[in-house]
């Protein structure tokens, strides 16, 4: 039996092959991708428009290029598909619509760049008002009852789990 899929989690794949200058576009995406020892620099929520009401579908994520915590249509953040791993949020409609209700809660909330600095500082910096991509995203999920949320996640650690999860609720869903 097959659902439609109401969220999805997007990863951003990081190119940690090409040298950069530390003041070129995407030197500090790749630097945490190479720090964490994974291939993923920044997590999105994907929200199918059937959740959000709107004609188009809709991302949500705390970005440091765009101020902190933002929605933007999901064809302003895909223009490069290619670049992204996508995973679904296996979720019922009352689930994805209290994931939703978060984000909008967030919505305008500052970029956490102290809480970047926690990956490799052994004290914590976190800001209960600001926030980072995948700390945003993995607490919505945790929310819903969806995540078992890791304090301190980072872009590729999130993939992982997501990745286990997905596969192990799709099969679950199938037995």
């Amino acid at each position: 039996m097959s659902h439609k899929v109401l969220v999805s989690a997007l990863y951003y794949k990081a190119n940690c092959e090409k040298f950069k200058w530390p003041w070129q576009s995407g030197f500090i995406s790749d630097q945490i991708a190479k720090y964490m020892h994974g291939g993923h620099s920044h997590e999105e929520l994907m929200f199918d428009s059937s959740v959000t009401g709107l004609l188009f579908d809709e991302c949500f994520s705390s970005s440091a290029r765009d101020g902190g915590c933002r929605f933007k249509s999901a064809e302003n953040v895909l223009i490069h598909p290619e670049r992204w791993d996508i995973l679904p949020v296996v979720c019922d409609m009352p689930k994805a619509l209290e994931m939703l209700k978060f984000c909008k809660a967030q919505e305008g909330k500052r970029y956490d760049f102290r809480g970047i600095l926690s990956f490799i500082l052994p004290r914590t910096l976190e800001n209960p008002d600001k926030w980072y991509c995948s700390e945003i995203c993995d607490r919505a999920k945790e929310l819903a009852g969806l995540w078992p949320y890791f304090y301190r996640s980072h872009p590729s650690e999130s993939y992982w789990t997501q990745s286990f999860l997905s596969k192990r609720l799709i099969c679950q869903e199938h037995n």
